[in-house]
């Protein structure tokens, strides 16, 4: 109401689900978030460092251009460890099955087929051997791999959803907002979430950004 100018650049906080129905607190979206797995694009192939931060794994999606994306498993799994709860992996696997979000098979031809992701075998087949011998294609660090060999095998599907969006007042790098001409509203400040425009481009840089420019602003 007193003229305070505004800054909107399209940005986001990317972030991954299986779908809208199921997002990262059900049984079935749990899955996405345990120890990073071999995650392949709808051709089935391996588009990026799979033990990026979430904001890079959305931004390795967007340039891929698909829609649909799949993270596979096999069945010598670790429990998917999250704050508010330890998930059985396999049971959020069979669940994510049975509402006909992920595919299942006994073994890696049988999966490709099933699923339609055509070059499944050979981008399992080249990730087992990265992790066996490093010099990963994508720079992940060996010890952050585990081979997929022990059947049966799945495919449960993900996709780009975002858990927040940038912009709003308009400030100086002290906090003072600016009116639509530039100038300095005399005692008027803002920061974090209300005056973030500026600090964040289209893509959110890594999880925990945010609190380091609320607390540094809002100070």
């Amino acid at each position: 109401d007193i003229g305070a100018d505004t800054v909107f650049q399209k940005g986001v906080i990317g972030w991954k689900v299986v779908n809208p129905q199921y997002g990262h607190t059900s049984l079935v979206g749990k899955p996405l978030y345990g120890l990073p797995n071999l995650v392949v694009n709808e051709a089935g192939d391996r588009f990026i460092n799979e033990a990026l931060d979430y904001p890079f794994i959305y931004e390795g999606m967007e340039v891929d251009g698909g829609k649909l994306f799949y993270f596979i498993f096999d069945s010598d799994v670790s429990d998917t460890v999250q704050v508010e709860a330890t998930t059985n992996t396999l049971e959020a696997l069979e669940a994510a099955v049975e509402a006909g979000v992920a595919f299942k098979a006994d073994t890696l031809e049988e999966l490709q087929e099933v699923s339609g992701l055509r070059h499944l075998v050979h981008s399992v087949e080249t990730y087992n051997e990265y992790a066996v011998n490093g010099n990963d294609e994508y720079g992940r660090a060996a010890d952050t791999m585990k081979e997929i060999k022990v059947g049966p095998f799945y495919a449960i599907q993900s996709q780009q959803a975002t858990l927040g969006t940038f912009g709003g007042i308009k400030t100086q790098i002290n906090g003072e907002v600016l009116d639509e001409s530039g100038e300095a509203i005399p005692g008027l400040y803002a920061a974090g979430e209300v005056a973030n425009g500026d600090f964040f481009g289209y893509y959110y840089p890594a999880s925990g950004s945010s609190i380091t420019m609320s607390v540094v602003f809002g100070r």
